[in-house]
């Protein structure tokens, strides 16, 4: 359906889109996960003194369901009861306004329960997460297949100025950001994980699958082991960054 804007609104929309400053990001190709495993996206991990450990991971879990999960100074938009995290039109509004929470590990559809049980096909979570004490808002394009059988995250955009942004927009002063894989390779032994390949200055953490932190390191060696004969046989998260590039893996001790 065509609508018609009043000049003025459309004047007032391109000066506030040329201020807005957007850091896009195209995950390309489309990554659907339908196995017992995560996505982490950390929207604008490129900001001076920002880590990669601010962001949220989407986890698919055989019950099935969808769930996410936020680290440290991030989190998602709930719906107006805040119980269940939002689910998002093209052209909404992302902003200070409405329910903020940190989710730890709540649907977007678990069994049936959630806001994204239905008609959940291009749809958006809304994210803010702090840098340097100002929240800057996110969107995250994706899709919930029927029955949570399923995930797809295909786009993120994050306003890096602290203003609000609009679902879908990508184009206003627009940076293009896609972040580098770092290779490592990660091994197990008995009472052992080890790293190798990391370069310049690292932060390691490990932290089991309710997001508890059972290690945390930082080293400039190229080469590290962690000593794991303490913590019980169960799957890990291993998170590794060192600011340019990052790197998040499943771990089962």
């Amino acid at each position: 359906m065509r609508k018609t804007l009043l000049l003025t609104t459309i004047a007032a929309a391109l000066a506030s889109s040329a201020s807005a400053q957007i850091k896009y990001h195209d995950i390309n190709p489309d990554t659907t996960i339908s196995t017992w495993d995560m996505v982490t996206i950390a929207p604008i991990v490129k900001l001076p003194g920002y880590g990669t450990s601010n962001a949220i991971d989407i986890w698919w879990h055989p019950v099935p369901e969808v769930v996410v999960n936020a680290w440290n100074d991030c989190e998602v938009l709930y719906d107006a009861s805040g119980t269940y995290p939002a689910m998002l039109k093209a052209g909404d509004s992302i902003s200070a306004s409405g329910t903020w929470k940190k989710p730890g590990y709540d649907p977007l559809n678990k069994a049936g329960v959630g806001n994204w049980t239905t008609n959940a096909t291009d749809k958006y979570l809304g994210i803010r997460a702090k840098n340097n004490g100002v929240w800057n808002y996110a969107w995250l394009k994706m899709t919930v297949a029927n029955a949570a059988a399923s995930f797809t995250v295909k786009e993120y955009a994050a306003e890096t100025s602290g203003k609000k942004i609009i679902a879908g927009n990508k184009t206003s002063t627009t940076i293009q950001y896609i972040p580098t894989a770092y290779k490592l390779d990660i091994t197990t032994a008995t009472g052992t994980l080890q790293i190798a390949g990391m370069e310049g200055d690292n932060n390691i953490t490990l932290t089991d699958i309710n997001g508890h932190i059972v290690y945390n390191a930082t080293t400039t060696s190229g080469n590290h082991n962690i000593n794991t004969q303490q913590l019980s046989k169960a799957v890990y998260i291993l998170r590794i960054s060192n600011g340019e590039k990052q790197k998040a893996v499943k771990v089962q001790l």
